[in-house]
Order: C-alpha cells, then sequence, then structure tokens
C-alpha cells in the first residue's frame, strides 16, 4: 500500500473542506488521512494533538504532509514540526500572504515547512529575495469544479437581482473600527444602494452582520447556505466583488478565491477593483470588468447593465475559461508533481458503508441483506460520520469479526456565521473504550441527556463491524442491549488507530436541544449571572477579532450586566457605542472584578500580563473554556 498524505487543517469550515479536502482526496485518488485539528483542539490539549499526529506518521510511514496554514497557524509548537519535518515533507498555502501585513505574519512559520504554496506573487518575489533558501511556489487560487453544480436551462432562467454583493459585515458591532477592507466595503457598497435608488436597480446584500447595519440594512436579504450561494449568483447580472489587502498604509489588491468561484458559475459578470494579476488571469472587459473608484463603480453598473446580453456573454466566457485552466484539482496535481509527492494511479484503499440506525432492528436487518459492503459502520440517527479509509484499509487486512475504535463527536447549535464556524462555538466529547475520556464541553451533557451520550459509548457505534458478522449477531436478537452485549463480547477483534469523527448537529438542535446556546454564550451566560449575583463589574480586555465581536454582542443584551469595562491597549483612546476603550495601565489598580480575555490569538500574553493585577481580580480566558478558573463559574 502507497504512503499517505496526512492532511491537516480547519475542515470544519466549509471553504476548506470544499476547496481543499476533498480536492486533495481527488486528485491523491483517495491516499491521504484527513485531521481536523480546529475540531480536536476544541476538548484536547495541543500536546495531545500532537501526540496524535506523531502517531498518525509513524504507524502509516507517511511521507507528506499538507498543512493548511489558514486559522491554524499559530496552534501547533515549534517543536513538533522540528520533529516531523526529520520525517516527513511538510507542505503549506498561505491564504493570505500580500506584504507587508499579512507576509509579516506568515514569514515567521515559515520555518515549519519544508515547502510553502502561496498565491501572492509579491510574496514570491520578497521570499526569493530575503529567504533564498526557501522553497516556494507560486499557486493561484482555483475553485473545485465539483460544487459548481448549478445549471438551468436558457428558457427557464431569469434574473432577479441587477447586483449583488455576498460577504460579512466587517463592523457587525457598528463600531466604525473596521476590520481589513470593511470601511471602503462600506463607502462602495454605500454607493452602489444610493445609485439603486436612484436608477429603480433590483440591489441586494447577502453574508453575516448586515441586518443592523445603519443605512444597508434596507438592502440584507440573508445568509447563504453553500447552494442558495450558486443560485444567487446564477440569478444575478452582475456581482460587486472587491478584493483589497490592507499592506499597513492602505489597501492594495488582491485576488481571492470568490473572483474565481464566480467566474466558474457563469451566469453573474464579476465587477471588481483594478487588479494587474487578476487581469494577466481574466481578460478585462471580456471575461471580467474592472473599476477604479466608486464613481467609475456606479458608472460601470450603469453601462453593463445597459446592455443585458453583453453582460451574459461576459460571465459565459469568464466560466468557459475558469473550467479550461483555474479548477483548483489542476492547481493540486501542479503543487504535488513541484513537491515531487508520489501519487498512485488507483485508489487501492477500502471503502466502509455507512447505514443510519433508527434504533429499528429489523430494519437494520434489511439495510445490511442490501448492502455489498464488507464492513460497516452503523450511524446514529441523526449524525454524520467521518470514516478514514486509508486507517481502515489497515485496521481489516486480516479480515477481523469486528475494528474497536476511539470516536471523537462534535457538534455546533446555532452558529452564529455559518459560513465562518468558530472553535469557541464546538460541543464535543472524546470516547475510548467504551468511556468518555479527558474533557467535555461545558453543558453538553445537560443538552443532550443520558440517553444519547450513552449511545455514543454503544459497541455498535463505536466499532467498524463485518457484515456477516452483525447479520450473524441480529439473527436471533430483538433489542439494542442485548446486541451491545454480544457486539462486546466477540472474539478475533483489531483496533482503528485513527479516530473515527461523528458530528452531531442534530442533537443539539432537537427537542431536547431547543433553547440550546453555542458553548460560547453558554460561558458568557454563567459570567453574567455571578456578576448580577455578586454585584461586579466586567472588564472585556481585547475588543478585536471575531471573538470579542460574538462576546461584546451578545454581552450587551445580557440581563445581569449593568456596563461593560473595554481595554485593548492597541486602542485605547477610540470608542464603541457602548463604551470607551482603556489601556491596561488604566486598570492595573482594579480590585473585586472579573477580567474576560476575548483575544484569541494574543491571549497568553494577556494573561501572562494580567498576572500582576490584584489577588481579589477574576481571570477568565474566553478562548480556553478549560482554564481551572471557570471551574468555579460552570
Amino acid at each position: 500500500m502507497s504512503h499517505p498524505i496526512l492532511v491537516v487543517g480547519a475542515f470544519d469550515y466549509p471553504y476548506i473542506n470544499n476547496h481543499w479536502l476533498e480536492p486533495l482526496s481527488i486528485t491523491s485518488n483517495g491516499n491521504l488521512i484527513s485531521v481536523d485539528v480546529n475540531v480536536l483542539l476544541s476538548i484536547l490539549s495541543t500536546e495531545d494533538v500532537e501526540k496524535y499526529l506523531k502517531k498518525i506518521i509513524e504507524e502509516f510511514e507517511v511521507r507528506y504532509v499538507f498543512f493548511y496554514h489558514d486559522l491554524i497557524f499559530a496552534d501547533l509548537s515549534d517543536s513538533f514540526f522540528s520533529e516531523i519535518k526529520e520525517i516527513t515533507k511538510v507542505i503549506t498555502f498561505y491564504a493570505d500572504d500580500e506584504p507587508p501585513v499579512w507576509f509579516q505574519r506568515n514569514v515567521r512559520f515559515d520555518h515549519h515547512y519544508s515547502y510553502i504554496a502561496t498565491h501572492s506573487i509579491t510574496a514570491i518575489e520578497k521570499r526569493k529575495k530575503q529567504f533564498p533558501e526557501r522553497e516556494c511556489y507560486y499557486l493561484p487560487w482555483g475553485f473545485n469544479p465539483r460544487i459548481i453544480k448549478y445549471h438551468i436551462s436558457e428558457e427557464k432562467h431569469q434574473y432577479n437581482y441587477d447586483v449583488i454583493f455576498i460577504g460579512r459585515n466587517k463592523d457587525s458591532l457598528g463600531s466604525g473600527l473596521y476590520r481589513e477592507d470593511g470601511a471602503i466595503r462600506d463607502q462602495l457598497l454605500q454607493a452602489i444602494a444610493d445609485a439603486a435608488k436612484h436608477h429603480g436597480w433590483r440591489f441586494a446584500i447577502f453574508g453575516f452582520g448586515w441586518e443592523n447595519h445603519p443605512t444597508l440594512a434596507p438592502w440584507y436579504v440573508r445568509q447563504l447556505s453553500d447552494d442558495e450561494y450558486q443560485k444567487v449568483l446564477a440569478s444575478s447580472r452582475i456581482v460587486f466583488n472587491p478584493g483589497y489587502a490592507w499592506d499597513g498604509t492602505s489597501l492594495k489588491p488582491q485576488v481571492k478565491l470568490r473572483h474565481f468561484e464566480v467566474a466558474a458559475n457563469g451566469y453573474a459578470m464579476q465587477l471588481t477593483n483594478e487588479n494587474t494579476e487578476l487581469g494577466n488571469i481574466f481578460e478585462e472587459n471580456k471575461e471580467i470588468v474592472f473599476y477604479d473608484k466608486a464613481a467609475d463603480l456606479v458608472e460601470k453598473i450603469r453601462y453593463w447593465l445597459d446592455k443585458p446580453q453583453e453582460c451574459a456573454q461576459c460571465a459565459n466566457l469568464a466560466k468557459t475559461n475558469a473550467f479550461k485552466r483555474h479548477t483548483i484539482d489542476s492547481r493540486l496535481r501542479d503543487l504535488m508533481n513541484s513537491c515531487k509527492v508520489s501519487i498512485p494511479v488507483y485508489n487501492n484503499v477500502s471503502k466502509i458503508e455507512k447505514i443510519a440506525f433508527d434504533e429499528n432492528i429489523a430494519l437494520l436487518k434489511e439495510r445490511l441483506e442490501a448492502s455489498t459492503a464488507e464492513y460497516v459502520y452503523i450511524c446514529p440517527k441523526g449524525t454524520d460520520v467521518h470514516i478514514p479509509n486509508v486507517p481502515v484499509s489497515h485496521a481489516v487486512v486480516d479480515k477481523p469479526k469486528i475494528v474497536d475504535c476511539e470516536l471523537f463527536s462534535y457538534g455546533y447549535s446555532k452558529l452564529r456565521d455559518p459560513v465562518q464556524p468558530r472553535r469557541e462555538e464546538i460541543y464535543a466529547c472524546h470516547v475510548s473504550k467504551g468511556e468518555f475520556v479527558g474533557n467535555v464541553t461545558p453543558g453538553l451533557m445537560t443538552i443532550i441527556g443520558g440517553e444519547l451520550s450513552q449511545s455514543l459509548k454503544m459497541p455498535l457505534h463505536t466499532s467498524l463491524i463485518h457484515r456477516d458478522t452483525l447479520l450473524e449477531c441480529i439473527c436471533d436478537i430483538d433489542n439494542l442491549y442485548a446486541l451491545n452485549i454480544k457486539l462486546a463480547s466477540l472474539g478475533h477483534r483489531s483496533s482503528l488507530n485513527t479516530m473515527l469523527i461523528m458530528r452531531f448537529d442534530s442533537w443539539l438542535c432537537s427537542e431536547l436541544g431547543v433553547n440550546t446556546v453555542s458553548p460560547l454564550y453558554w460561558l458568557l451566560d454563567r459570567v453574567s449571572e455571578r456578576c448580577k449575583y455578586e454585584k461586579k463589574k466586567l472588564i472585556v480586555y481585547g475588543v478585536r477579532g471575531d471573538l470579542a465581536e460574538s462576546a461584546i454582542s451578545y454581552l450587551k443584551t445580557s440581563k445581569g450586566i449593568d456596563s461593560l469595562i473595554l481595554v485593548d491597549n492597541a486602542l485605547k483612546g477610540s470608542s464603541l457605542p457602548i463604551g470607551d476603550i482603556y489601556g491596561h495601565d488604566d486598570i492595573s489598580s482594579t480590585k473585586d472584578m472579573i477580567v474576560l480575555i476575548c483575544a484569541a490569538i494574543s491571549g497568553p500574553a494577556i494573561m501572562a500580563q494580567c498576572a500582576s493585577l490584584d489577588q481579589s481580580v477574576k481571570l477568565l480566558p474566553l478562548y480556553d473554556p478549560f482554564f481551572p478558573a471557570w471551574s468555579l463559574f460552570t
């Protein structure tokens, strides 16, 4: 069997799963093992995750690791990468890499990798000049052709919108403290909205955080699922799709994944800011249209809406170009060739059939009899399970009756932004040898109850079972308890040396969990209760980023909080609608308060800085729900 590729990333993010993990599985002919460290780190320690990854590398003789850098770039240690690079080659892709801001963030981690791929030409040039010894490759964005599946016949197709924008509000708190290109987005969207009102254009905004925008909310429609995304693109004549990167002093053009997704859809013409690199990929005014400033943007929209046939032709030509030259599959094949990764010609891994089980043994028997698979996994009702096919192939070589597995189960209740879920919103637990081990997300067992939690420990759901063996077991059994006793007593067993990953969102959103909030909000509720009970003031330390934004917006509506004291050293002297922002020196003499640290990346440094505060101050790192101090609140 060929050496598998280990693929590491935050694959619970839809765009990373769809545009990287799934294409890597295709281009490697299924010869990979994937690990979603973002999910694992919701309850496992960094040390435990690193041990797990090293175990996989050793057990399956991994020679190449593909590490998708985005979101998890600072999660694993220098020593981990140093150790695995002694026996493997580590490949990465930088999703944002423009100098100087993104480049300076990423270059600190370059030493983790054997090969660096980046979509930024300027970053490539800068690395070659500053670090000529580093192996870097230019890898433009590409789209996944298997998710561009929306097609409608010409006679049935209709345009419901003239102009749309899809993207998040980068100031959803209404603070005026925009992140990245948020300010120019607002200005340009406002220019379109004003022109749409004047000309009667059908303008719509989709994405997170716009419903409460002071002036653009009337144009907001909703957030989009993946399927809706393709349909909405197909129902619009023009997509306003800007791409900017902050270089420390001003905004520069940036090529983004969405430029290729929009082009591949083929129905909506793409209108974006002037971008020389993108102009070398799509031909200007034939496959894509560029604008300069707000006035030019509005004029370009007016011009092309007056030429609907040319507008549609431009979109169609962009699609032809995208499918011919810019799929992620072709990009990845080029990268693997450059890095000398050997890919097997055929898929030679074992496949396991997943069979849904609703506790009806007679129906389970019918499904087993209809199956042609050698081994099966029985999914608890309302779950989806990722089966690691390469490790399974190793585990079933000797044809055991049953393969014992560890089960890592996770889910989301009500996501604030489904397009960009947060680690702090994950409920998770880990089952090994039929027992819960390690941390369990606070509040989980209360939500799912004893019956559902017990099902996570059953041999029926923590094993891969030979189909014939399972049929023999259920032939004279009519209840679930007896079936699990029989499965537990079977001989000729083997073990799977990776975890099964189960997603159980439906359990958290069922009748039992109808009022479930995310773990983040569950913790904030506990803080609010304590502040109300003890009449304490609450300091929110760190007000930038998604974690802080989520916490502040939720705490604003909390009945237990009279006021928030906001602290952020970089923003000292600024203000939000709910209050002024102070620096660390302003709270140095604070006593008998609760300090909620909401900075995900710089949190540990802030914790160290706050260690000198008075002992009566309670420090709570929101980025770490298992920090010992939380036990007093949960």
